[in-house]
């Protein structure tokens, strides 16, 4: 599904506008699109025999910023307008002055500090709203498992994207933390919250990812060498925490089980660094 014209027109605006060029990493599902169009590219453009991803028009973004959200919040207000009926929790909401049928969601991750960059989740799109508050874990953007986007439109403001094993870590984190909160709510007797309906969509997007003998890239790339330990450590524990939820049957439901254990199949605990390596 390409990208609705007024929406990245949009998401130029906020960068040019928030000085942001060229510290936006891009997440989620566009992410996924991105990654797949150059695999496709690389592949002699043979999109019709390749998987397909979820459709999804609005666009993800992480950024690490030394600015405060009020200050964030200040920077845009020329261009931007406030959702009049915001709620108390979520002050960051604002329609496009151009568009107001484009929104943008902006959700600080973390308390502003003067030794630190403040991480935001963003989202912009049409009715776009940030249903699902999941951290990407900071590992994730620390290693630089992430790339310059594909996507002429995304490149053009200098967005880098996650990379396959990237996308794939931050998936099986969500999907982990989804598992958690089932838990949770289940020991408390408490309805789940509403963002672990999500979990098939992620399930998804990884089938999608880890598909094998298709795919361009590997899981692992040269240039992740000099933090090799420390992604490897990540890596492992939350591989060996998905495939452990094939022992937890009664946490989902019987369609997320088996994508989940058709999943965990093709998820290792170590990361071969040698494509040869692969059993």
């Amino acid at each position: 599904m390409p990208i609705p014209a007024h929406v990245i027109n949009a998401l130029t605006q906020f960068i040019s506008t928030a000085g942001l060029e060229g510290q936006a990493i891009l997440i989620g599902g566009q992410a996924i699109r991105d990654w797949h169009d150059e695999q496709a590219h690389k592949l002699g453009g043979i999109h019709g025999v390749l998987p397909t991803p979820r459709a999804t028009s609005d666009i993800d973004v992480h950024l690490a910023v030394k600015v405060n959200p009020d200050a964030m919040t200040a920077a845009i207000m020329g261009t931007w307008t406030p959702d009049p009926d915001g709620k108390a929790d979520r002050p960051y909401r604002f329609f496009w002055n151009q568009d107001d049928s484009v929104s943008l969601d902006l959700i600080a991750l973390n308390q502003p500090a003067a030794s630190r960059n403040v991480a935001y989740l963003v989202k912009i799109g049409t009715g776009a709203e940030i249903g699902a508050v999941r951290v990407l874990a900071p590992w994730i953007i620390a290693c630089q498992l992430h790339e310059r986007c594909f996507t002429p439109e995304f490149a053009r403001l200098k967005i880098r994207r996650l990379t396959r094993l990237g996308l794939v870590a931050a998936k099986i984190t969500a999907v982990n933390t989804c598992v958690s909160e089932l838990i949770k709510s289940g020991r408390a007797r408490q309805e789940p919250a509403s963002w672990t309906g999500r979990l098939a969509k992620d399930l998804q997007d990884m089938d999608l990812l880890l598909q094998q003998r298709i795919w361009v890239d590997d899981l692992w790339e040269a240039h992740y060498q000099p933090n090799d330990r420390e992604i490897t450590r990540y890596w492992t524990e939350e591989a060996e925490a998905f495939r452990g939820l094939r022992e937890r049957p009664s946490l989902m439901s019987e369609a997320d089980f088996v994508s989940m254990q058709r999943i965990a199949d093709r998820v290792s605990p170590r990361l071969y660094q040698k494509a040869w390596e692969r059993e």
